[in-house]
């Protein structure tokens, strides 16, 4: 089996869509399968509610929008921070993705977060984007609405 290094399987997807060759197929797999990987990551760290622990996941810029605050863009450790308080003060019931989209340019996923809010019950929509920063997939949007 030939190895190509992962930009050029990457281009590669771009380049030809409609290409069916078996290197197309294997290589549009590896790039689902990075995805789905770190969207597990992603999904992980919310539910735990570490994620603002995970300092690689984030970009250099995250446009970040929490319970009705305005979006805003900010550096990937300003949303690491805000979102570290936030999951301070809402602990996490529950939470998976619902919906995942790891095919497209802009990989996002949505699902539903559930915590306890000074004893009482809360639920939020939450949505998460990524975009390539260098050679990795980092978070570019974290909305909790």
């Amino acid at each position: 089996m030939r190895l190509i290094p992962l930009l050029a399987l990457i281009i590669s997807v771009h380049a030809r869509p409609a290409s069916l060759s078996p290197e197309y197929i294997r290589v549009t797999q590896l790039v689902d399968t990075i995805r789905v990987d770190e969207f597990a990551l992603i999904e992980r760290g919310i539910a735990e509610g570490s994620i603002a622990s995970q300092e690689d996941l984030f970009g250099a810029t995250v446009t970040l929008r929490v319970l009705g605050d305005d979006p805003g863009r900010v550096s990937g450790s300003q949303a690491r921070s805000i979102l570290a308080g936030f999951f301070r003060v809402h602990k996490i019931v529950s939470f998976s993705f619902t919906k995942i989209d790891h095919q497209s340019d802009r990989p996002f996923a949505t699902g539903r977060l559930i915590w306890i809010e000074r004893g009482m019950r809360r639920s939020a929509q939450l949505f998460v984007a990524l975009q390539r920063h260098a050679e990795r997939m980092t978070i570019s949007h974290f909305n909790v609405y």
